[in-house]
């Protein structure tokens, strides 16, 4: 019976802060994953190009956050979680921004890659900053709470925000540039 009070102990308003604070910086990993495919159709008209052209964009996505997931985890450890983290919810916003901004299909490309190098920061970060600040009897549920409900939360939640957010209704309006503008500021009142 004293284990299981011993696993009970009330929470700390900090680490509830803190596990607060990861659980946003997720659903932007996964608003920004989500955040194409529902403008395809007004993109590919934009830039004159087919679904398999456009499709480049999630392929650089995915490759880069791939390939640079585990230095980025180096890196992480080496320089520590919380700026890392921060960094990565800028490099995001940024990079939504100017896909926004800049007329070129390429450059576009290309900031979806940098969409994929931020968001490689979140996971180390988010358990990093987990396991150092939040007390081992509760590192367990909040880990499980992490990888199970709130990373399901996070999907269902960051793809209803790509619908919900201010931009859908210049998205439905075929304001494209408009669209990723509000998207692009979205993001960063997120971060």
């Amino acid at each position: 019976m004293a284990q299981a009070a011993e696993i009970l102990v009330p929470a700390r308003a900090s680490e509830d802060k803190l596990i607060a604070g990861v659980c946003i910086a997720h659903f932007v990993s996964h608003y920004y994953m989500l955040l194409l495919a529902p403008l395809f159709v007004f993109i590919k008209d934009e830039y004159g190009v087919t679904y398999t052209e456009l499709s480049l964009a999630l392929a650089a996505f995915g490759v880069v956050s791939s390939v640079m997931q585990t230095p980025v985890g180096f890196f992480v450890d080496r320089f520590g979680a919380r700026l890392n983290l921060i960094g990565g919810l800028l490099l995001g916003s940024a990079a939504v921004a100017a896909a926004g901004l800049v007329d070129s299909f390429w450059v576009f490309i290309a900031m979806f890659a940098v969409m994929g190098l931020a968001n490689t920061v979140y996971h180390p970060a988010d358990y990093a900053l987990l396991s150092e600040r939040v007390t081992p009897q509760r590192v367990p549920q909040v880990f499980s709470f992490h990888l199970l409900r709130h990373d399901r939360l996070c999907r269902r939640a960051g793809h209803a925000s790509v619908h919900a957010e201010p931009g859908g209704v210049a998205r439905r309006l075929c304001l494209c540039r408009s669209a990723r503008d509000h998207c692009g500021a979205y993001s960063r009142a997120a971060g």
